[in-house]
């Protein structure tokens, strides 16, 4: 008997979205299946948008997640919510106090209406010098809601990864490599290096999970 796919979905902007030709869902998803595959086939699903804030997409769980009936949510927000664009007058897209409320949300909405897993990604590390009206630079405010994101997963329980971390990047010699040279999205490799370490994540739920039943099962 066929076992049910395992079906992740990828909840964040332009780091998981990619291009046309790549990005780190579709390497992870590779990786479980040839790389690391236990005998169960693991879908997942990109639902992350180019220039998405969290600010924007806790309003689109219903539309964008639930229906996938997904066993893994990995949600990674960040570098658009502390963009400016002029609609809030001198506060970016989410300030803190509101891109930790919609974090929250976020989990609460994947565990309790999807009943799934979450894994919560910090930003990686930046190279541009961009300073905000608030004062702070990109890598600053990078830092910060990082900081959030990891106190955010820390009280709702679920788990927290910070993309920042050298212990990440076995395949690179430095983080600069990661990052094209906008100083933001990922290079190849930064996406080779995302998708190989988020494979392992997933497949340690993968190993301790259990089917759900089909859709109309009884």
């Amino acid at each position: 008997m066929t076992k049910p796919p395992y079906r992740v979905v990828a909840w964040g902007d332009s780091i998981a979205a990619g291009n046309a030709d790549t990005a780190w869902p579709g390497v992870a998803e590779r990786s479980c299946q040839v790389v690391i595959n236990t005998g169960r086939p693991v879908q997942v699903i990109n639902e992350a948008v180019c220039g998405k804030p969290a600010a924007h997409a806790v309003r689109e769980f219903e539309a964008r997640i639930l229906p996938h009936r997904p066993d893994l949510v990995i949600i990674q927000f960040g570098f658009n919510d502390v963009r400016h664009d002029g609609s809030r007058g001198p506060d970016p897209l989410s300030t803190p106090e509101e891109f930790e409320q919609h974090l929250a949300s976020m989990i609460r909405q994947c565990r309790g209406q999807a009943q799934a897993d979450v894994i919560v990604l910090g930003n990686h590390r930046t190279r541009t010098n961009i300073r905000f009206p608030t004062g702070r630079t990109y890598e600053e405010s990078r830092i910060l809601y990082n900081a959030i994101a990891r106190r955010t997963a820390a009280q709702a329980g679920v788990e927290f990864h910070d993309m920042s971390d050298p212990a990440h990047l076995p395949d690179a010699t430095g983080w600069q490599e990661l990052v094209v040279p906008d100083g933001v999205h990922l290079s190849p490799l930064g996406v080779t290096v995302y998708g190989r370490a988020i494979a392992t994540w997933i497949m340690q739920h993968v190993t301790t999970s259990v089917p759900r039943p089909a859709e109309g099962d009884v």
